[in-house]
């Protein structure tokens, strides 16, 4: 049983971190953006809590039990591609204009509302994976769980802005890279290498499984997952464009390789994991909490908490900068109005919280339902990015009527889709079709 007094100690110990700016932001530009330019070790860890989500924990456990010593190989190119995409993109002055300034006043990006929704997706998603997994693996009391969750969540980073998630954040990155670099440590040593990979031989009768297209579309899954997450990120494009222009390049590749890192560090601990077990499945991989080492038990689940309260918080932060932006008509306006609108964004912070919290409990039951609209929405929404790195233009209306479309035929059209590995590359295509249809049409 995970001792939660200790994760309330914790979350009272960071709280004096950030204490002198809780809730102290005078004007909305103190909430969006802190300080002056960053370097390139603030710029990394800025850039590395963008990837700290459920998904980087998931993912791995999933492509592990599914494909064993091959998912190795599945995360090192994705994350290669990850790179070589966000950096064709960052150079994109269609996409980064947006943030560094609105070139027509009153004129509102159609950008700014794709990333809205995006984060408020990712809000109820990662919201609803804490509830299930209080209800189902922890045994834990569902609405006492989710609320000092997202209280700890609105706290943190709702009143804490662009400071709090920063300064928080990066916290909550070393203590997640120090506990994860232990415990694998740890159980390789206590094991022996050799004898994980005996007891992994009579498992398995290869070090690989599954066929050649499971492979590619698992590939395309993670790859349209991850980069439709991060390139409907506001807070991604926000630390970018914070950080200094000659360190942006070297930071956008240390973060990605730090988290490639991460993600290997928890094929790792499955794989030790999936020997010991007589069946090594999913189903069965959840049960094994069960008969866990109580410390091994609460490492994990401080790393997997790390993980989910990093991703609500950015998203929050997210949701919250992109209403005072458009309240205030322009990113450079936010600097002229009073911190009335700033309580406001606190206001809305705390709505959204609420909603999305009683959303997650009505709704979690049904995750694995929502899980494929959601892999249809991000794929969807990569497609106009990743043809920008390509083309070197970003059509920002055609980019928004796509993901409207999509958001739409979704919904019906998920039914007909069985394989769960196929719905992503499919939606990937027909945003395509329909991206490059609109774009022709004007």
């Amino acid at each position: 049983m995970i001792d939660w007094y200790t994760l309330l100690f914790f979350a009272f110990f960071l709280l004096f971190m950030i204490v002198e700016k809780t809730g102290s932001h005078r004007s909305p530009f103190e909430y969006i953006v802190t300080g002056q330019q960053i370097g390139l070790s603030g710029g990394t860890y800025s850039l590395l809590i963008q990837f700290m989500t459920g998904a980087t924990f998931l993912f791995p456990l999933i492509l592990t039990v599914e494909f064993q010593l091959l998912s190795v190989f599945l995360l090192f190119f994705v994350a290669i591609f990850l790179y070589f995409l966000l950096n064709r993109i960052k150079e994109n002055d269609d996409i980064m204009g947006v943030f560094l300034n609105l070139k027509e006043k009153g004129k509102m990006p159609f950008l700014l509302w794709i990333f809205a929704f995006a984060n408020v997706g990712n809000l109820f998603l990662q919201t609803g994976l804490i509830a299930y997994l209080f209800q189902n693996l922890f045994h834990q009391g569902l609405g006492v769980g989710v609320s000092l969750f997202l209280a700890f969540c609105f706290v943190y980073f709702g009143l804490g802005g662009y400071y709090g998630l920063s300064r928080i954040g990066s916290i909550l990155l070393y203590a997640s890279f120090f506990i994860l670099s232990f415990t694998t440590l740890t159980l390789f040593l206590s094991t022996g290498i050799e004898n994980v990979f005996e007891q992994y031989a009579t498992h398995y009768t290869s070090l690989f499984s599954g066929s050649l297209f499971d492979v590619v579309f698992c590939f395309l899954t993670f790859s349209f997952v991850i980069i439709g997450q991060t390139c409907t990120s506001f807070y991604f494009w926000r630390s970018l464009t914070l950080i200094k222009e000659n360190h942006r390049k070297s930071a956008l590749r240390y973060s990605v390789f730090s988290w490639g890192s991460f993600l290997l560090a928890f094929v790792v601990l499955t794989i030790t994991c999936l020997v010991r077990m007589d069946t090594p499945e999913l189903a069965n991989l959840l049960n094994l909490t069960k008969g866990m080492n109580p410390l091994l038990l609460h490492l994990v689940t401080y790393i997997l908490f790390m993980l989910l309260v990093t991703g609500v918080g950015y998203n929050l932060y997210s949701v919250v900068s992109l209403f005072l932006i458009i309240k205030a008509g322009r990113i450079d306006q936010v600097r002229e109005r009073s911190n009335r609108l700033v309580k406001q964004g606190y206001l809305l912070a705390l709505v959204v919280c609420f909603l999305v919290g009683v959303s997650a409990a009505v709704f979690y039951r049904n995750l694995i339902t929502w899980i494929p609209l959601f892999l249809s929405f991000f794929a969807s929404a990569s497609v106009p990015f990743l043809l920008a790195s390509v083309t070197g233009r970003f059509r920002e209306k055609a980019a928004f009527f796509t993901v409207l479309v999509m958001a739409i035929a979704t919904i019906p059209g998920i039914k007909l889709i069985e394989n769960l590995w196929l719905i992503a590359p499919i939606s990937g295509l027909m945003a395509l079709i329909i991206y490059i249809l609109i774009t022709n049409l004007k």
